[in-house]
C-alpha cells in the first residue's frame, strides 16, 4: 500500500481521490457490508417466522463526489443541484426502508440486528474519516483555498448568482435555488460549474487538501494502516456471509 498518493480528479467518473481515501471505507465496501448484514437479517427473521428481502445493491450507482459542490456539467444540465434519482435496487431499498413493520416484526428485527454475527460486521469508527473532515476545513481556510473561493464567489456574482458560504449546508448550493424549480436550479448550477471550470476550482482545492492529507498520513501511517486492516477483516467476513447466504 502506498504511503500517500497525491490528489486525483477525474471528470469522466466524477471522482475525487485524496490520500486518506486508501485508509477509509468506500461506498462500494459499505454496500457490500450492508448486503451481508441484510442476508443475516433475512435468515434471522425467517427463523422467527417473518419475511425480509435482502436486496443486493452492491453494484450501486456511479455517483459524483460533491466534496466541493457540483462540478460535472452533464449531470447538472439534467438535475441541477438535486442528486440523480435512485434507480433499480437503490429505489427498492428506499421503499423497503420506508415500509411499515408490525410491532412483532420490528421487535424481531431489533433483536436480530443486535445478534453477534451482525455485530461482527460493524465497521469501525475510523481516524481517517475524522481526519478527512478536518483536512476539508483546513483546505477551505488556507490562504490559497480562500483565494480560490473568493474568485469563485466573484465569478458567480458577475453572473448574477449569490453564493452561499462553501460547505455551510454540505451542498455548496447558492442562495435562491429551489428544489421545486428544477429549471432555475439547472440554470444556476450550469453557471456554478462554468465558474469552477474556468477557475479549475475542484482540482485546485483537491491539490491543497491533498497536501494537507499527505502530511496527516505521514504522521499517522501506523495507526491508519492498523485501522484499515480492521476494515479488511470485516470485508472478509462479509464476503463469507454473502458466499454462504447470498
Amino acid at each position: 500500500m502506498a504511503q500517500a498518493a497525491g490528489a486525483r480528479v477525474d471528470h469522466r467518473t466524477g471522482t475525487i481521490v485524496l490520500p486518506l481515501d486508501q485508509f477509509g471505507v468506500s461506498n462500494a465496501e459499505i454496500r457490500t457490508v450492508d448486503y451481508a448484514i441484510n442476508l443475516l437479517l433475512r435468515a434471522c427473521m425467517a427463523a422467527n417466522g417473518h419475511t425480509f428481502e435482502a436486496i443486493d445493491h452492491r453494484a450501486g450507482p456511479m455517483t459524483t463526489d460533491r466534496r466541493y459542490g457540483v462540478w460535472i456539467e452533464s449531470e447538472v444540465a439534467r438535475h441541477g443541484y438535486q442528486e440523480p434519482p435512485p434507480t433499480g435496487p437503490q429505489r427498492r431499498l428506499m421503499e423497503q426502508n420506508s415500509a411499515p413493520m408490525t410491532g412483532a416484526e420490528e421487535a424481531t428485527r431489533r433483536s436480530c440486528l443486535g445478534a453477534a454475527p451482525v455485530r461482527a460486521l460493524h465497521l469501525p469508527d475510523l481516524h481517517a474519516q475524522r481526519a478527512a473532515a478536518a483536512s476539508y476545513e483546513q483546505a477551505l481556510a488556507s490562504p490559497p483555498g480562500r483565494d480560490l473561493l473568493d474568485r469563485w464567489r466573484r465569478c458567480l456574482h458577475d453572473e448574477g448568482v449569490t453564493a452561499a458560504p462553501p460547505g455551510s449546508d454540505g451542498t455548496w448550493t447558492p442562495a435562491g435555488v429551489s428544489s421545486t424549480d428544477i429549471a432555475r436550479s439547472r440554470r444556476i448550477a450550469l453557471v456554478d460549474v462554468g465558474c469552477k471550470q474556468r477557475l479549475k476550482l475542484v482540482a485546485g482545492l483537491a491539490d491543497i487538501e491533498g497536501e494537507i492529507q499527505r502530511e496527516m498520513v505521514r504522521k499517522d501511517l501506523v495507526r491508519l494502516r492498523a485501522e484499515r486492516q480492521r476494515v479488511e477483516r470485516v470485508l472478509v467476513s462479509a464476503g463469507e456471509v454473502i458466499e454462504d447466504l447470498g
